[in-house]
């Protein structure tokens, strides 16, 4: 009888242990899935809030000012494309041959296109097109995370099923990496060129 008596007890004490570890371990995973969309929550409202001040900034710039910004190709080569005459393709052959500056003066033409700092700029409607893509992007991060999460997670049996979702959640399939990759490396770039011109 006391053989019979003692194994119930130490079954339901192992149980309880082990109902007590997987509690607090559901419970830590949930602290981590919410803490992630915390996370993004902060950042779509803080790219909402830089979208709206850019936009506002944009529309106190003079239009003239914004467009000189943007550093277009030079449309020269392809007005003369666009002759389809011989007699026409003979003039601009001319034209061109007159126009034609002196081996010596290379230099000078070169000097008179964008200096490098120019070229290198970010115009404000750049800056306006990388933040509404991370806020969107991450917009539809957060909204499928939302979804994804539920009361009915918390049950013991649901608990691979939410080991799962939080891997899941860290391959962020809606994130494109390589904008924010390139938004940082143009930065970057910018900033070497800023730095170089400022010395001379």
């Amino acid at each position: 009888m006391l053989r019979t008596s003692k194994a119930p007890l130490l079954a339901s004490r192992s149980l309880q242990l082990l109902v007590h570890k997987q509690t607090l371990e559901i419970e830590s995973v949930l602290n981590q899935l919410y803490d992630t969309l915390d996370t993004f929550k902060k950042t779509v409202q803080a790219m909402v809030a830089l979208e709206r001040q850019i936009e506002s900034t944009i529309q106190r710039i003079d239009t003239s000012k914004l467009l000189e910004t943007i550093h277009l190709p030079s449309s020269s080569s392809s007005s003369l494309s666009l002759s389809s005459s011989p007699q026409t393709s003979q003039q601009s052959s001319s034209t061109a041959a007159a126009i034609t500056p002196p081996k010596g003066s290379t230099r000078a033409k070169f000097s008179s296109g964008p200096s490098l700092l120019e070229t290198a700029e970010i115009s404000p409607l750049e800056v306006l097109d990388w933040v509404s893509r991370i806020r969107a992007m991450y917009g539809q991060e957060l909204s499928l995370k939302e979804s994804q999460i539920h009361p009915g997670m918390v049950a013991l049996e649901r608990f691979e099923s939410l080991q799962d979702l939080q891997r899941s959640w860290g391959l962020q399939r809606r994130i494109d990496f390589g904008l924010e990759q390139e938004i940082v490396e143009r930065i970057k770039a910018y900033k070497r060129v800023r730095e170089f011109s400022s010395r001379k």
